[in-house]
């Protein structure tokens, strides 16, 4: 069997699922979707959250971040670990 090395998309996504850590999926409209990755192909990644399972399109995603709380508690009290930046959504124009 041949190993084929995951992009650093895919490995993100993967370690995500493996790991039932929560993400959140911010798509290019600025909405941000809340949850845990259930599965994921080449063209869509399947989200569990608390109003069920979402399927979002990886065209459509803008960025992923772990939501990890305790990564946010370490960077205050750790001068060197990296900041956090938090996006702000914008008003979608018609």
């Amino acid at each position: 069997m041949q190993h084929v090395a995951l992009g650093p998309q895919n490995w993100l996504l993967n370690v995500a699922r493996k790991e039932r850590r929560r993400v959140k999926v911010y798509v290019v409209s600025g909405v941000g979707l809340a949850g845990s990755i259930n599965s994921f192909d080449n063209f869509v990644v399947l989200l569990n959250t608390t109003r069920g399972l979402q399927a979002i399109y990886k065209h459509a995603i803008a960025s992923v971040q772990l939501d990890d709380l305790g990564c946010l508690a370490s960077s205050e009290s750790d001068p060197k670990a990296p900041a956090v930046a938090v996006r702000k959504c914008r008003p979608i124009r018609d």
